[in-house]
Order: C-alpha cells, then structure tokens, then sequence
C-alpha cells in the first residue's frame, strides 16, 4: 500500500508538470507570433536570430515531453501492476471476510430460527396459560356463587338453630325454675354425694370400669327417708362405689387398710386404729366378686328398734320394715366412712359418741363385727361378743345399705 501511494503521487506530478508545459507553449508562442508580426521590416532582421532558440527549445521541449510521457507510462504501467497485485490481495482478503461473515450470517439465521421457535413456543405457552387462567378463573366464579350460596343456606340454617336454641334455653330455664321451686335450696346433686371413679383415682387408684347408676337415681334420691322421717335419701346416706379392685388388685379390709394409710389427701389422712386379729383372720381377705354401687346410711338406726336375721333388716315385731335394705358388711361401712371422710373431712360414726354400726359379719357363733368410732387415730373393727357392747354403753346400731 505505502509504494502504491508513491507511485501515484509521482505520476500526479509529472502529469502536473506537462499540464503546465502544454500551458505554457501556446503562450510562448503567441509571445512569437506577436513578435512576428509587430512589422515587416524587423521581421527578416530578427527571424532567423529568433528560429534558431525557437527550433531548439521546442526540440528540447519535445524531448523532454517525450521523455515525461515514458516516465509516465513506466509509473502508469507500475500503478496498474500494484493495482492488480493489491486488489488480488484484497479480493482474498474481501473472500475470506465474506466466508466468514457468510458463515456467521448462517448461523444468525440459525440463532434467528431458533429463537422464533422459542418465541413461538412461548406464545403458545402463554396462550394456552391464558386459556386455563380463564377457566380457572370462571371455575373459581363458579365455585364462589355456589360458596355464597351454601353460605347463605347455613346462615338460614343457624338463624334456625339460633331459634331453637333458644327456645330450648327457654325451656331449660323454665324446667330448671320448676325444678329449683319443687327442691329445697340445700338439696345435694347426685356429683355431690357419689364417690365414684373419679373420686377413687382421686384418692387411691384405677378402679377399673365403673358400673353405671340406675337412670332413676334422682328419683330414689329424692325419696322420703325410710328411717328418719321428714328427710330425703339424699339428705341421710352416702353414694358410694364399691370397687372389685383398686390398681388391679382386689378390695379387702387389709387394701383398704393400706389404701387410705397411704391414700393422696394431704388434709385427712387416717388408718385402721384397732383392727381386730380374730376380724382380720375370718375377714381380711375377703373381696368382692364385682363391682357396685351402694346407699348407706350417715349414722347407726338403733338396735332396740331392729335386729338382723337372714341379711335383712327386720323391726322386733319381725315384719320386714323397709324391702331391699340389708345390714351393710364390714367392708362396706369401712369403705363409706373412710371414702367420706377422706373426701370432705367429716367423721361419721365418731369415736367421741362411740358410735359404731353392727355389720352382718359373724365374727363368731353370737357375734358380729363393730365398724365405728372413728376419730384422729384412725378406724377400729371390733367383734362384738368381746367388745360387750351393752356393758361398755356404745351406740350399736344398724348401718342400713341398699345394693343399686
């Protein structure tokens, strides 16, 4: 490149040079032909002395043209050799640019096939996600109207409910207004008085599956009292369980001896304070086959009124007095006293009237057991034949128990 720009340059002066000749030639010889025909008389003197420089310098001139004009067409001749030598050059250099601008012209169109495929793509996947948002949004419609139309059908139904709950509130006032007028307000719920399964675990232990009380308990409650007259049953015994077992073991004087010496009431702990060798030996380790609920009277029905015969309480006259009460075993006084007192802390049969209940256990062939005179020590179970009941002036009485 820098020798073709040489060699063009020289050929633009030489060129500049015989422009400037052939310029100058016509004015020199307009110069002579001035001089040629200025007058006739100075024409012969000087023509020959002017056609001999004249003649020569055109000579010169000629020459000197003839030789720029080789000159040029040397450096012509050489421009077109470099011209050609650089534009073959150039044409592979322009080849090899236009394979490799073809080649990645190619893979444009490639990259641009691509991506409108992708695009394409694209747009269906955004029509197809147009059309299931618009379903989805029409399924959702669908769903809120039914929505609303359930909600509108339960707020129908709960104003109904509300309705009736309160006419039953209203009725449940009224029966519970009726039914506080026919009671006395002392009166005791059957929560009050029961020691059940609840109150055992309570206090002692698992008792196992409790037995259910008859559906008229309120109504046997609510009973005049066959021994203090004037009173209700709800008023004069105890509602107790009596469990077959307490922690998977079973119930006998000796548990329960165990049981409420070791039982949870930190306020009213207690024991068996005498318990008899002779109650203990025949006694003891008795237990029972099931378990049940029983009604036993809070205080002793005194013996001049009534004796035991054959597990029934009978008055002197011997007619059956009251049907379905028997004289309550050792365990089942023991139990009811204990349970009570450990419970709520008031001492039944107490030692300070030397009360004690006349149980249906023969502890011999003339005697039974004595359960009562509970105080700060403990219990005591006494057999009566040695205790001497009527020597001593006890207060012996029938504990009565009713088996539910």
């Amino acid at each position: 490149m820098p020798l073709l720009c040489s060699l063009l340059l020289q050929g633009c002066d030489s060129a500049l040079t015989l422009n400037a000749f052939e310029e100058e030639t016509p004015s020199k010889q307009s110069l002579l032909r001035g001089i040629q025909g200025s007058s006739p008389a100075s024409t012969g003197q000087t023509g020959a002395i002017i056609q001999r420089p004249q003649r020569k310098y055109e000579q010169e001139t000629q020459a000197q043209h003839k030789g720029q004009k080789e000159n040029l067409g040397v450096l012509t001749s050489n421009v077109q050799g470099g011209q050609q030598r650089i534009s073959q050059k150039s044409y592979d250099t322009l080849v090899v640019q236009l394979s490799h601008e073809s080649a990645q012209c190619r893979k444009l169109q490639r990259e641009q096939v691509v991506l409108r495929e992708a695009y394409e793509q694209q747009l269906c996947s955004l029509e197809q996600a147009k059309e299931d948002a618009q379903k989805a949004k029409e399924d959702a419609q669908k769903e809120s109207k039914l929505l609303r139309e359930e909600n509108c059908a339960l707020l129908g139904a709960n104003r109904c409910l509300r309705v009736r709950l309160g006419e039953m509130e209203s009725l449940q006032q009224v029966s519970k207004r009726k039914r506080e007028t026919k009671k006395p307000p002392s009166q005791k719920s059957v929560h009050e008085i029961a020691f059940g399964k609840e109150q055992w675990a309570r206090y002692f232990g698992d008792v196992g599956e409790e037995p259910p009380l008859p559906t008229h308990i309120d109504a046997i409650l609510d009973r005049s009292c066959p021994f203090w007259p004037g009173k209700q049953v709800r008023d004069t015994h105890l509602l107790v369980l009596l469990p077959s077992k307490v922690n998977a073991r079973s119930l006998t004087l000796n548990s329960l001896g165990e049981l409420v010496r070791c039982s949870h009431s930190r306020e009213h702990g207690t024991r068996f304070h005498n318990y008899d060798e002779v109650v203990k030996r025949l006694l003891g380790y008795q237990s029972l086959p099931s378990s049940y609920w029983v009604l036993i009277t809070r205080d002793v029905v005194p013996t001049n009124h009534y004796r035991i015969a054959t597990n029934q309480i009978v008055s002197m006259t011997g007619k059956a007095y009251q049907s379905g009460y028997t004289a309550s075993s050792a365990l089942e006084a023991a139990t009811a006293i204990l349970s009570h007192y450990i419970h709520t802390g008031e001492v039944l049969y107490p030692e300070s009237s030397r009360t004690y209940a006349l149980c249906q256990d023969f502890s011999g062939p003339q005697s039974h057991v004595l359960v009562g005179g509970l105080s700060v020590a403990g219990l005591n179970l006494f057999d009566s034949q040695s205790t001497e009941v009527a020597l001593r002036g006890f207060n012996a009485g029938v504990a009565c128990t009713l088996r539910l």
